[in-house]
């Protein structure tokens, strides 16, 4: 059985049972951090799209590995958006010093010249902004709805596959934010 921290090979990662699981693994951390978990938002615009493309080389990275770094790109990615277009992240409201002090500090460079990530630091939902997110930034009568959840990666409607012959897949961020009201009478999240 693979481990999250067994290092995969092109084809393992690729599969979809590993890409599900990857998937699963931020589900959960978002709910760790009081996200409640809405597969309804399914066709939502997404915040950051992520797929299997980039990873080429064997025994290279683990589910872990990939999932913390995944993790690192989405909090970037959403914190910079969301300071550029409402100017606060986090308590944050100047981007240079959140770069800096908090983004900068998720990645190091090993001595062959690979990034590494702060586990630790990027998981912190107190330190990233996801505590911030769920319990200042959404309204007492709201929830903060994510699901992320996986496709395969289509080019002109055919099946995008690597040299090798393995399927690419597309893992797509949906988030959203609903009234508790609404979410409790099952009305549709993606409104």
């Amino acid at each position: 059985p693979i481990s999250d921290n067994t290092k995969l090979t092109i084809k393992q990662l690729k599969s979809k049972s590993i890409v599900k699981r990857h998937c699963d693994m931020l589900n959960n951390y978002f709910k760790s951090c009081g996200a409640t978990i809405e597969p309804r938002l399914k066709g939502q615009h997404q915040w950051y799209v992520e797929d299997t493309s980039n990873y080429c080389v064997d025994n290279f990275t683990s589910l872990n590995d990939w999932y913390i770094e995944t993790l690192s790109y989405w909090i970037q990615e959403m914190s910079t958006d969301t300071l550029k277009n409402d100017g606060e992240w986090n308590g944050y409201t100047d981007m240079n010093k959140w770069e800096k002090e908090v983004l900068d500090s998720f990645i190091y460079w090993d001595k062959n010249g690979y990034p590494k990530y702060r586990k630790n630091l990027i998981l912190d939902s107190k330190y990233n902004g996801f505590d911030w997110v769920v319990n200042t930034e959404t309204p007492k009568d709201s929830k903060f709805l994510v699901y992320v959840d996986f496709e395969k990666f289509k080019i002109n409607g055919k099946d995008y596959k690597d040299n090798k012959g393995n399927q690419e897949y597309v893992i797509k961020f949906y988030y959203n934010w609903q009234s508790i009201e609404d979410y409790n009478n099952h009305k549709d999240p993606r409104d």
